[in-house]
């Protein structure tokens, strides 16, 4: 295999890209334990598919009842294998494999960097992934392991080792299907490298996932979740708005700019930290060694756009990956001119093709000081309050249909996460997610059309939640003359969640 220069990358030698790494990935630490008690409702479906598995009921939601309701079904199993000698391992076992992902992402934005010629951008984009907000608070699901696989498909790439680069991919694949996009980046960087199609890895790569997928066909009944047709069926309803639009206003939320559509909660260091990636962005097209790394973040985006899919939170691991890339470049850009000025006026008798290392450390630390510092002592201020009321108070809904319902009772509602985790009963959703049928009515916006034919023993009712579709649940025939409050719980909101049991028979009209 030839290779030209543009592919080997000048500057220190590979024994110094641990160094370098190391301390990224200790900061990647410290934040990640500091988060370890972060989550967020939907993590905890695919908590409850890896209970179920370790506890031998079956890749299964509801047992007895084949749904693919996870969008991560090896993040899920690997969660199922490393409880298996206790289920309740699983959502311990899921935050210790973000702390280390999160040190392997800083870890691998370090060694690229290096590799590239600059460990100032690579410490720099590393330092302010691994705090940010963005990161921290896509915690206990599988999209901060999937941002470690991508940044390592990369970094691997670059070392040469194509072999162990697209086994990331795969795996990433696997992981999450969404995942082919990374094995897509890194069979195409070979291509373009070795100007030839790896035909043997390409092999290996279709028959791993080929087993994969097939056996979540047999298992599940489907290769692809169902929770793809039920959030694009969301958004073909109308009542969830572009992917782009809640996007950026997620982002302003978390600056001092006011948003309508979500609560301002500004983070200190995070607007800089914008204004810093914006620009060093702009100097990607001049830095084209680095836009392997800014390939998955960009197709992902795009992918996420066309299938037409509803905005949720974690889904800016990807773009995080960009920004973070623009702030390491943004401080080597500003590193790089003023010794270029310093050379200038002060003399050099070569020009050297990085700047000189206290300027380049200089930089990097004025920038790290206005954008990661603040956003690391914010993490370190706001880890106590982990779990936030809204989810204490949905660990205790669960834990009180545990001790009041019988164990066959089926309960609906309409965030299934941490309540359908807590309760072991079986949840009807009227959202689709882990209930059956129910994406066809939702594109048409008939939002209560698994409640009207399921007719579940118990529904929670949140009337700030969503009113424009699940409020009007009370206000239905059917509702009045067979359902009867019997509760009010806290909902951690500003009004209670009221528990309302079926009254009827099961089967009565």
């Amino acid at each position: 295999m030839s290779r030209t220069a543009h592919d080997v990358a000048p500057g220190p030698p590979l024994s110094r890209v641990p160094v370098s790494a190391l301390l990224v990935a200790l900061a990647g630490l410290g934040a990640g334990i500091l988060a370890a008690g972060i989550s967020y409702d939907d993590a905890w479906i695919t908590y409850r598919y890896a209970y179920n598995l370790a506890a031998g009921d079956g890749f299964v939601y509801n047992t007895g009842e084949r749904v693919f309701g996870t969008s991560a079904p090896g993040y899920a199993l690997v969660l199922a294998l490393l409880s298996l000698p206790n289920p309740e391992w699983v959502p311990t076992v899921s935050a210790g494999l973000c702390v280390l992902s999160l040190v392997a992402c800083g870890a691998a934005f370090a060694t690229f960097g290096t590799l590239r010629g600059s460990t100032l951008a690579g410490v720099v984009a590393g330092l302010v992934f691994v705090v940010n907000p963005l990161a921290l608070e896509a915690f206990s699901g599988e999209m901060v392991p999937q941002a470690a696989l991508a940044l390592w498909a990369a970094t691997l790439f670059v070392l040469d080792r194509p072999g162990l680069a697209t086994a990331c991919g795969v795996a990433a694949t696997m992981l999450r299907p969404d995942g082919l996009l990374v094995l897509a980046v890194v069979l195409g960087a070979q291509v373009w490298r070795e100007r030839r199609v790896p035909l043997v890895r390409l092999a290996v790569s279709a028959a791993v996932l080929a087993a994969w997928f097939g056996a979540l066909w047999i298992v599940v009944g489907s290769p692809l979740p169902d929770t793809l047709a039920a959030k694009q069926a969301q958004r073909i309803s109308g009542l969830w708005r572009p992917l782009g639009s809640d996007m950026l206003f997620w982002l302003l939320s978390l600056t001092t700019h006011p948003t309508a559509w979500f609560p301002p909660r500004p983070q200190p260091g995070f607007t800089t930290f914008l204004a810093v990636a914006a620009a060093g962005l702009a100097l990607l097209p001049f830095r084209r060694r680095w836009l392997l790394l800014a390939a998955w973040p960009v197709i992902a985006m795009v992918a996420y756009r066309q299938m037409r899919l509803p905005f949720f939170h974690w889904y800016l691991l990807p773009p995080l990956v960009l920004l973070a890339l623009g702030a390491g470049l943004a401080a080597d850009g500003l590193a790089r001119a003023i010794d270029t000025v310093r050379r200038r006026f002060w003399g050099a008798s070569v020009d050297p093709p990085r700047p000189n290392v206290l300027v380049a450390w200089a930089v990097g630390a004025i920038v790290l000081l206005v954008t990661a510092v603040p956003m690391a002592r914010t993490a370190w201020l706001q880890r106590a309050s982990r779990p936030h009321a809204g989810e204490r108070a949905y660990i205790a809904i669960g834990q009180w249909l545990a001790r009041e319902t019988p164990p066959d009772a089926t309960v609906g509602y309409l965030e299934v996460g941490f309540i359908g985790y807590y309760s072991r009963r079986h949840i009807v959703d009227p959202l689709g997610l882990v209930s059956p049928g129910a994406a066809e009515a939702i594109a048409r916006r008939d939002f209560l059309h698994t409640y009207r034919t399921r007719r579940p023993d118990v529904i929670l009712h949140q009337p700030v939640f969503y009113p424009e579709y699940h409020g009007i649940v009370v206000d239905q025939p059917w509702f009045k003359a067979e359902y009867r409050a019997v509760a009010t719980l806290p909902s951690g909101r500003t009004q209670p969640i009221t528990v309302y049991r079926r009254t009827l028979e099961r089967g009565a009209n």
